[in-house]
């Protein structure tokens, strides 16, 4: 392979990793959002929004 063959293959490589980590961030995302909804609505017995 190529130098050039080798660079095209990494960047490939290193979107795939990247699709993967957003789509992980989303559903942390969403999980913040429903965890910090719950507390919002008083359903945390430790929560000072209450």
């Amino acid at each position: 392979m190529t130098s050039q063959e080798n660079i095209e293959k990494r960047l490939e490589e290193l979107e795939r990793d990247y699709a993967d980590l957003m789509e992980r961030v989303r559903d942390l995302e969403l999980q913040v959002g429903q965890l910090t909804e719950r507390n919002l609505h008083g359903s945390c017995s430790t929560c000072s929004l209450q």
